[in-house]
């Protein structure tokens, strides 16, 4: 609500995203806001009943664990990439992470540049310049609020290794 926003993490089909199951050291529920770019169907629970959900479904319970995992790693990733990729770099593991969403069909991104802009941590010109750069080697082709990726392999040279 202060003009800055980050995207952390998009999630797909079947995801998990509770914020916890217990006491928290930290509340994030009140500096975080969360957004759906397609259609979801959204559950909330209180804490103690997510709590007893878990305890009763050892199913639910590793496939949380699983997420949690997934998501501290994204974290440290993220961590690792805002502080050494170029943009080059940070919008490639951008486009390149996208592709295999529901966002993307047939190549195509429907995502404007504003939101690679958040999704990659860096300023709206530097999107713009590697745009520029990626359309003049015939890796993408952009056009209002779409993206489309004409060659993937290229895209993902550009790629850091962890995004691989």
């Amino acid at each position: 609500e202060c003009g800055k926003e980050k995207i952390v993490a998009l999630f797909g089909p079947g995801s998990l995203f509770p914020l916890g199951m217990d006491h928290h050291y930290y509340d994030m529920e009140y500096a975080m806001v969360e957004q759906a770019y397609t259609e979801v169907e959204a559950y909330e629970f209180d804490y103690r009943v997510l709590r007893e959900m878990f305890l009763a479904n050892q199913d639910l319970g590793l496939k949380m664990m699983e997420h949690y995992c997934d998501f501290t790693s994204y974290l440290f990733f993220e961590i690792a990439s805002l502080s050494s990729d170029n943009s080059l770099s940070k919008v490639s593991n951008v486009l390149y992470g996208l592709m295999n969403t529901s966002l993307c069909r047939d190549h195509t991104l429907r995502i404007s540049q504003d939101d690679i802009t958040e999704l990659s941590g860096i300023s709206k010109i530097q999107v713009a310049r590697v745009y520029q750069l990626l359309r003049n080697e015939n890796v993408i082709q952009t056009s209002r609020g779409k993206i489309r990726i004409l060659a993937p392999e290229k895209l993902q040279s550009y790629c850091s290794y962890e995004e691989l």
